[in-house]
């Protein structure tokens, strides 16, 4: 893997969590940040060892940063914004950026931008949406479960023909 690769996540990782990722201290940002720099080589197959030297990190701390990227993303809802912007923006497509002139790059960026603030509101409104809707699961989980054991395999239309005649009445 050739190092503008690397080079080329640095900035952009740097860019969206606004720290650098090769100062020397452990602040939850600077961490964060290493650990999405981490993440996104790693899925592009940069080996452990290579991600180390570029911040000045063991293999082992890389594999610890990677494992615990894989939890922050199901429970850290920042840390999961941060690393999805990185992505995306890695993955625009340079060549076409390069063709343009420097006013068509700006309103390209322009343009870009305002499509990921909407796509972010969009997220967010998704996002409480799945909240509100797993509040209302929640409601329902005794019942489900109670359904579920009592509930004979094939025997599911009958049981919700049973349930819709007794709340019928």
């Amino acid at each position: 893997m050739e190092n503008t690769i690397y080079d080329k996540v640095k900035q952009i990782v740097e860019l969206v969590t606004r720290v650098k990722i090769t100062v020397n201290n452990r602040k939850r940002e600077v961490i964060d940040a290493r650990m999405i720099y981490a993440k996104i080589l790693r899925e592009r197959g940069a080996s452990l060892s290579s991600i180390g030297m570029t911040i000045n990190k063991d293999h082992t701390t890389i594999i610890h940063y990677i494992r615990t990227m894989d939890d922050l993303l199901v429970t850290d809802r920042e840390v999961l914004r941060k690393y999805i912007k990185s992505k995306e923006l890695l993955l625009l497509d340079e060549q076409e950026l390069n063709l343009l002139d420097e006013n068509d790059t700006l309103s390209e960026l322009s343009r870009l931008k305002e499509t990921v603030d909407v796509l972010e509101k969009k997220n967010t409104l998704l996002q409480d949406e799945n909240e509100r809707l797993n509040r209302d699961m929640e409601r329902f989980r005794g019942i489900l479960k109670v359904i579920e054991e009592a509930t004979p395999i094939g025997q599911e239309k009958i049981v919700e023909r049973k349930i819709k005649k007794m709340l019928d009445e």
